[in-house]
C-alpha cells in the first residue's frame, strides 16, 4: 500500500468491511510481471476462496509476482482486500489482507 499526498481532487475506492461469502466473484486491476504500457491496464476476476485464521483472505484468479498490492473488488465495486502474495506453483491462488485491516491501518495515522 501506498499512500500519496496530492492538491488534485481524485475519485477514492470505497471499502467494504463485509467479508464476502465463499464463491463470490471478485476482481482486480493492476500490472502483474511489470507488464505495465501507458494507456493499458490490466483487469482479472476470479473467486473468492474463504479466509486463512480469520486473517487472510484467499481469492482464485490468474496471479504473479508483481501483483503484490493490487485492490481486490468485489461486484459493487468496493474494495474488499489487497493482494499480498501469490502462490509459486499455482498462480491461481493469491493470498491477501482484508478490508478490515486496511482499514485499520488507515486509521493508525
Amino acid at each position: 500500500v501506498c499512500i500519496l499526498n496530492t492538491s488534485m481532487d481524485l475519485p477514492i475506492a470505497e471499502l467494504d468491511l463485509r467479508d464476502p461469502t465463499i464463491g463470490d466473484r471478485v476482481y482486480y486491476t493492476g500490472y502483474p510481471d511489470g507488464l505495465y504500457w501507458p494507456g493499458v491496464l490490466h483487469h482479472f476476476d476470479g473467486r473468492y476462496a474463504g479466509m486463512i485464521d480469520k486473517t487472510f483472505p484467499i481469492y482464485n484468479f490468474p496471479i504473479v509476482g508483481g501483483s503484490s498490492g493490487a485492490p481486490v473488488y468485489n461486484e459493487e465495486g468496493k474494495v474488499i482486500g489487497i493482494i499480498s502474495a501469490v502462490t509459486n506453483n499455482f498462480e491461481h491462488v493469491g493470498i491477501g489482507v482484508s478490508s478490515k485491516q486496511v482499514y485499520n491501518f488507515f486509521m493508525s495515522y
